[in-house]
C-alpha cells in the first residue's frame, strides 16, 4: 500500500497510498462489528484457492506494494532489468 514518507531516504520509494487507507477504513467502518461477515469473506477467499492448494503447494509471494522497497530480501534475477530503468 505504499509508505507515505516526508523524506527521500531511498532512491526508489513508492508514493504513499493515503487514498487506499481511507477506503479500507471506510469499508471496515461500514462492516462494523460483524465477525460472521468477516469470516464469510475469509472463507470465500480460501474457497477460491482450494482447488489449487489441495493439489500442489501454494505459496503467496510478495505483492506489488513490496516489490520496489529497497530493503526487501527477495530480488529475482529477472527484476534487474526493471530496476535499472528506474
Amino acid at each position: 500500500m505504499g509508505t507515505p514518507t516526508p523524506y527521500a531516504t531511498f532512491i526508489s520509494t513508492q508514493d504513499g497510498s493515503i487514498s487506499t487507507m481511507k477506503w479500507i477504513l471506510r469499508d471496515i467502518e461500514a462492516i462494523g462489528d460483524k465477525p460472521a461477515f468477516v469470516s464469510l469473506l475469509g472463507d470465500s477467499s480460501y474457497a477460491r484457492v482450494e482447488p489449487v492448494a489441495s493439489k500442489v503447494p501454494y505459496h503467496v509471494c510478495i505483492g506489488n506494494h513490496e516489490y520496489d522497497w529497497p530493503l526487501q530480501p527477495w530480488k529475482p534475477d529477472w527484476s534487474n532489468a526493471c530496476s535499472l530503468r528506474n
